[in-house]
């Protein structure tokens, strides 16, 4: 490996910590009237209004299963990752859109992907869609099993959108609510051993420059 490769490893050291990435990132639009999954396109096709760190994808925080008005805030719906919000909390949760992204671990083989949402969402994985809701609906579950994927660890995207009415999005892997999965240990100390090769080439490089 390269000192230039080996630098690109411990920038992802860096940029993931010791352990991994412990939270999604989330996005959030006030936007108009949603009908679908153009209208929710077009909408983050902009600035979001609020930018915060995801726990877990259960909404409104902690209560499984439960719903909140759309009425209700911004703040309300995120619970305790409220605290992570840069933007407005109290905004009400009619008419929005959020979006989250990070990395999810697959085990290999048949993977479960559940979304339970009100109104309509879409799910990809390494930019491929997975699962999709297009129109707006009640509190309803959308389940797919999928065998495409390889072990490891996987770009995703969740896109939901609130239009009116009482408001819920959920996401499960395998039957457990998607959240963050750290870094392996062994992992994380490989990219540590890497990054500190990258950095004895690089002097080795520059004594004989």
């Amino acid at each position: 490996m390269s000192w230039k490769a080996s630098a690109a490893v411990a920038a992802l050291a860096l940029s993931t910590g010791t352990a991994g990435a412990v939270t999604f990132q989330g996005e959030f639009w006030d936007t108009g009237a949603l009908t679908g999954i153009a209208d929710a396109q077009a909408a983050i096709a902009a600035s979001p209004k609020a930018l915060f760190t995801s726990s877990g994808i259960d909404y409104p925080n902690g209560d499984l299963n439960t719903l909140r008005s759309s009425s209700a805030t911004v703040g309300q719906f995120l619970g305790v990752d409220a605290a992570s919000l840069t933007g407005s909390a109290s905004t009400s949760l009619a008419t929005s859109v959020f979006r989250f992204t990070g990395q999810i671990y697959l085990s290999g083989g048949s993977q479960t992907f559940s979304v339970s949402s009100d109104d309509g969402f879409w799910l990809d994985v390494d930019g491929i869609r997975v699962a999709d809701f297009g129109s707006n609906r009640g509190f309803t579950t959308t389940t797919v099993i999928d065998s495409s994927f390889a072990a490891g660890f996987h770009d995703f995207e969740l896109v939901y959108w609130e239009n009116a009415g009482s408001a819920g999005i959920e996401a499960a892997l395998n039957g457990a609510t998607l959240e963050p999965v750290p870094l392996p240990a062994s992992l994380s100390l490989a990219l540590a051993g890497f990054a500190g090769l990258g950095v004895a080439a690089r002097r080795r490089t520059r004594r004989r420059a």
